[in-house]
């Protein structure tokens, strides 16, 4: 009777270990959008950029802009995209790890510390491109400044 009981109990310890694993590993979370761009600077490329989307609630997403200024989101390690909603988008030069010496801020504060970007993404693929100028007035507030985008569904 006991080696029964013992067997039994033997192999439900491992059973939930396994199931409490396999919990973690799984896809669940926020619905993301899958998000990629181009960022621009006077109509050339901007290499090196944070690019940050801020949903109104839960986690951002980022990204750094390459040589060609094309960027993807991550919204985490292992994890593609962004919360499907409205955000705030920040831009940013400062801190660029492509850099030797800790590099100035190129872009105005309207595009970091005082956003004026926004950008909606929805469910599937999402082209945000952002068109910043370094000088003069900002963009026109008939569109999101400075954003132009696109999507398609997934």
């Amino acid at each position: 009777m006991h080696a029964i009981s013992h067997a039994r109990y033997g192999l439900s310890l491992p059973v939930a270990i396994l199931a409490i694993c396999c919990l973690g590993c799984s896809e669940d979370g926020p619905e993301l959008g899958a998000v990629t761009g181009t960022v621009t600077l006077d109509g050339q490329p901007l290499s090196g950029a944070l690019v940050t989307l801020a949903p109104e609630s839960g986690r951002s997403s980022s990204g750094r802009t390459d040589e060609a200024g094309h960027y993807e989101l991550k919204f985490t390690f292992d994890r593609a995209g962004a919360h499907v909603g409205s955000h705030l988008v920040r831009i940013t030069t400062a801190g660029n790890p492509e850099s030797e010496a800790r590099s100035e801020e190129k872009l105005p504060a309207r595009y970091n510390s005082e956003t004026e970007l926004k950008a909606q993404v929805e469910s599937g693929s999402n082209q945000l491109d952002f068109e910043l100028t370094s000088g003069g007035a900002p963009p026109s507030k008939s569109k999101p400044a400075g954003v132009s985008s696109s999507r398609s569904s997934a």
